[in-house]
């Protein structure tokens, strides 16, 4: 495997993105490379088919940059930079790849099947799709996200 030198963490805030910062860290880490961890504002509904995007306020961009900086590695020797971009989480990450020369993205996914999956659709899966570089997807336990009581109450842990 080629030496990597960036390393594009998307991340959603959500307990499936946050999963795969361990892996991301680790990774960064052992090749001495850059963590980029990007965010992507979603556009509003209803924006697109022509019309440009409506710029983000000041106040929610910086809310949003508050809510990325936080995502920062335990150890100071990472070396990582944050981008806060508007528009499709999918294209945001493809674009991210290009123009920052990124080596391998590392996200999380939501692991939908089926119904769910065909109606909501999957970020990770249109980023695998379209990326040049490979994607490392690690899905979240069940037990992240349904309480222990519950889960034990279904037989998942």
């Amino acid at each position: 495997m080629s030496a990597m030198r960036k390393i594009l963490y998307p991340v959603d805030f959500s307990p499936y993105s946050e999963c795969a910062l361990g892996p991301a860290i680790w990774l960064a880490k052992y090749y001495d490379a850059e963590l980029l961890v990007l965010h992507a504002v979603e556009t509003p509904p209803g924006w697109g088919l022509g019309r440009p995007e409506p710029p983000l306020s000041a106040a929610m961009a910086e809310a949003e940059w508050e809510r990325l900086v936080k995502v920062w590695p335990p150890d100071p020797s990472v070396h990582v930079r944050h981008l806060l971009v508007q528009g499709d989480p999918a294209a945001a990450i493809l674009r991210a790849v290009q123009e920052h020369g990124c080596d391998l993205i590392v996200m999380g996914t939501h692991g939908r099947t089926g119904l769910d999956r065909m109606l909501l659709g999957s970020v990770a899966e249109q980023v695998m799709r379209g990326a040049s570089c490979p994607v490392l997807t690690v899905k979240v336990p069940l037990a992240v996200i349904v309480p222990t009581e519950t889960a034990s109450a279904v037989g998942a842990v």
